[in-house]
């Protein structure tokens, strides 16, 4: 991420850094590291933003919703009683979804908040995590308008 962030193309202020860590994160860690994880990006992001003024506008996105049970429709051979899957639930993503969604506003980093939209999809998800392509549209409709108006606003400040 911080290879990233030095990139000159996140040097502008007419970029958008569009970011999260992905719902693996949550089978993967325990939450304590979670939360270290996140407090880090947060420092990260906060630390170029004073560094180079004209920074990419940060946005956190957060993870969709998952559908545990559609996994083993089509992975039958995945094994059920693996550590790390019997972990994977609604309950521990939503765990790590508000505190990520809490630090970054917190930080007054601007959130696209997936996750409610993506759980209230009736026609789920294609496979236990990944969503059909029109599902966020309306969210990245609004999210063009927001960056839009943002980089309106910086503009007008600047002269």
């Amino acid at each position: 991420m911080n290879e990233i962030l030095d990139s000159p193309d996140m040097r502008t202020q007419n970029s958008v850094f569009l970011f999260n860590l992905g719902v693996h994160y949550s089978v993967s860690l325990n939450f304590t590291t979670y939360k270290d994880l996140i407090d880090n990006v947060v420092k990260l992001i906060k630390s170029k933003s004073k560094e180079n003024g004209n920074m990419a506008m940060p946005i956190w996105k957060t993870t969709t919703s998952i559908e545990k049970e559609m996994a083993h429709k089509m992975f039958a051979e995945l094994p059920r009683n693996k550590t790390h899957w019997r972990f994977h639930t609604h309950q521990r993503l939503e765990l790590f979804h508000k505190y990520a969604v809490s630090s970054m506003c917190k930080a007054g980093i601007p959130v696209l908040d997936v996750y409610p939209m993506t759980a209230s999809y009736p026609n789920g998800t294609i496979d236990h995590v990944h969503y059909s392509g029109n599902v966020q549209r309306a969210a990245e409709d609004q999210l063009i308008t927001f960056v839009m108006e943002e980089m309106k606003k910086k503009r007008a400040t600047e002269e």
